[in-house]
């Protein structure tokens, strides 16, 4: 486990100097690692799963994003239950990449539609994380719900205005 939770820690400082690709192959590394040793469903696994949803976030890859953070907050709640912090992290995780998907989507419904670079210029900003983290907020207040539209789209529904 001490060499898994050195290549983690390399590619958690990796992914703090901003070279995503460079951490992703020690997150990967300590993930192999991890599984041989205590199998797929352990709460050193689901940390590195985190760690590798994190980074894919950060790149913009939505679509390697979510299956990360869902395996990862399943192992979390399975050891821990709903209420432990590392399960809790990971849902708000999971929360901002739905909140994420539904102002690309609501944009779309408006015509714009974003290249890969609109969004790595979004994330690279913290435009999209921004917003999201204000539907999380929203969501958290009680003032928007997280809906599923008619076509199976995440988007969230305003439960109650602001005053003001």
């Amino acid at each position: 486990p001490i060499v898994a939770t050195v290549l983690n820690n390399l590619g958690s400082a990796y992914n703090g100097l901003g070279d995503h690709q460079k951490a992703i192959s020690y997150f990967e590394q300590a993930l192999a690692t991890l599984k041989r040793i205590y199998g797929e469903e352990h709460p050193s696994v689901a940390t590195v799963l985190n760690n590798l949803g994190v980074t894919y976030f950060k790149m913009g890859q939505k679509d390697k994003t979510r299956p990360y953070f869902e395996k990862a907050y399943a192992i979390f709640k399975k050891f821990y239950g709903d209420t432990h912090p590392h399960t809790k992290t990971v849902k708000k995780w999971l929360r901002g990449v739905t909140a994420c998907e539904v102002v690309v989507n609501f944009a779309k419904t408006k015509g714009y539609n974003f290249t890969s670079d609109d969004l790595d210029e979004a994330l690279d900003a913290g435009v999209l994380e921004l917003l999201a983290q204000q539907l999380v907020d929203l969501e958290d207040a009680g003032r928007v719900a997280h809906v599923v539209d008619q076509a199976g789209h995440p988007a969230f529904i305003f439960t109650r205005l602001p005053h003001g």
